[in-house]
């Protein structure tokens, strides 16, 4: 039990010395990484319906050997 407890108050010391970062940085940061995520969606929606229609045109297309 003296493990647990020399532990935790190590641990809460610890987290005391951590530098959290500001709300408007959080914010920031949360913005950014929501509109970048949303930007690579819509890239990769993109890419997703031309190779799809590019397969739907090659499978079409009859090729005599």
């Amino acid at each position: 039990m003296n493990k647990i407890t020399s532990y935790l108050k190590e641990t809460r010391i610890e987290i005391k010395k951590v530098a959290w970062p500001d709300w408007g940085y959080v914010r920031n940061a949360t913005v950014i990484i929501i509109v970048v995520s949303l930007l690579i969606g819509f890239f990769v929606m993109f890419l997703d319906l031309i190779f799809a229609r590019a397969i739907m045109a090659l499978n079409s297309i009859d090729l005599v050997f």
